[in-house]
């Protein structure tokens, strides 16, 4: 039995970004079996990594995701009737210039009590330290989005990448940079355009493939991050801008995310046993995960941790490039996370602050830990704005170790 499928799916292009494309083939294998195709799909990327997909075999009906770089879709689980599909992209969307937005800032909050046994520490200091010693290790992960290039992610979820806006989130666009760049010759800049009625948030992400989870291993991310003098925030939400999210496999949110406000970049925890969004729980704001570390933690039936931060208040340059490694020991229990920034060009790592002694990942309390899989997103998603609002980003790295990520900064 012969079918034939149509898929939409967005690529990255040069000084442009590939939207939009309805692409029609069919089968270049033996013919796919309905029962085969009910199972959905698998995305093969080009360095052996894979994500299954569960989606309709109706013609015009799109994966949940927008795929960004060159790959191969394969139908059926098995290999005697498998079908292979060749993805081409579409049309070319220039990026558009840059804003400098407006607004009450956000950078407010207070953290609640701590209600747990556990054993944690958190650290806080801003004593410059140059590293130089330790094992070299090695880099995982490179985008340093030169030329456009985004082919370290599997997917983004924009407003001109193929994700429509949805209640409750507004989409922004990402966009190729090449004005304000922070190393090499081009940057990403994620625009929020003023949120309208009937939408509660507003974002705009990219995501890596997948990966498996790897407890018990470290990782370190770096990222650089600038906005412009004058930079604030057009809401009044005390979370700021979320700007990465690691380990990310919806639950609740991320277990390590970064959030960005006026002065200082906080790191926020959701780790441990969670309530997630789809989960019954009363009341229904007693959704959360059993570790938080926030500047709105309240407390609750979860253990509040007080505020940590990748960058503390005042420490933020406006107008220069911000750079930021954060150090993970993934671990379902007496886990930990360390944090690094400087000024680009600085010669010298400011120690931010550590937890310890607690989860860093997240699993269902219905479940146990942990999901396969995760993904890391690289975002600009907050509570609704009042004015546009535009957020730059270059040279997001990952290693496996401190040494071979802070080598990657300029």
């Amino acid at each position: 039995m012969r079918r034939t499928y149509a898929i939409l799916l967005s690529l990255c292009a040069v000084a442009g970004i590939y939207v939009g494309s309805l692409l029609t083939h069919s089968n270049s294998n033996a013919a796919v079996t309905q029962a085969d195709s009910a199972q959905g799909f698998t995305v093969t990327f080009p360095d052996g990594s894979s994500l299954p997909v569960s989606v309709s075999t109706k013609t015009g009906q799109s994966p949940p995701t927008n795929l960004l770089h060159p790959h191969s879709v394969v139908f059926g689980t098995n290999p005697a009737t498998q079908a292979t599909v060749t993805l081409t992209p579409g049309k070319v969307v220039p990026p558009i210039g840059p804003t400098s937005p407006t607004g009450p800032t956000g950078d407010t909050g207070s953290t609640g009590t701590t209600s747990s046994t556990s054993t944690s520490t958190t650290t806080s200091t801003t004593t410059s330290t140059t590293t130089t010693s330790g094992p070299p290790g090695q880099v995982t992960l490179s985008a340093n989005f030169d030329n456009g290039n985004l082919s370290q992610f599997a997917a983004a979820q924009c407003a001109n990448t193929g994700t429509p806006s949805k209640p409750p989130r507004y989409r922004g666009t990402l966009n190729y940079e090449n004005s304000i760049v922070g190393q090499g010759s081009g940057a990403i800049r994620i625009d929020l355009p003023t949120t309208p009625s009937g939408y509660l948030l507003t974002a705009c992400n990219l995501n890596t493939p997948h990966l498996p989870i790897s407890l018990g291993s470290t990782e370190y991310q770096g990222l650089m991050v600038y906005v412009p003098k004058g930079w604030t925030i057009p809401n009044n939400a005390a979370t700021g801008v979320e700007i990465y999210e690691l380990h990310f496999q919806n639950v609740y949110g991320a277990p390590i995310s970064l959030q960005l406000h006026t002065n200082s970049v906080v790191v926020q925890l959701e780790t441990g046993k969670c309530y997630g969004a789809a989960t019954s729980v009363n009341p229904s704001n007693q959704q959360g995960c059993a570790v938080r570390s926030n500047v709105t933690c309240n407390k609750g039936w979860w253990t509040c941790l007080p505020t940590v931060y990748a960058i503390p208040p005042g420490a933020l340059v406006q107008g220069a490039w911000n750079e930021i490694i954060v150090g993970t020991d993934w671990e379902q229990a007496n886990g930990s996370v360390r944090t690094w920034y400087r000024v680009k060009g600085a010669q010298a790592w400011n120690t931010g602050d550590t937890v310890t002694g607690q989860p860093t990942v997240q699993w269902d309390q219905a479940s146990t830990c942990c999901a396969a899989t995760y993904h890391d997103e690289l975002t600009a998603y907050t509570f609704a704005i009042s004015q546009p609002m535009s957020v730059w980003f270059d040279n997001a790295v990952d290693g496996t170790s401190f040494n071979a990520v802070a080598a990657t900064m300029p």
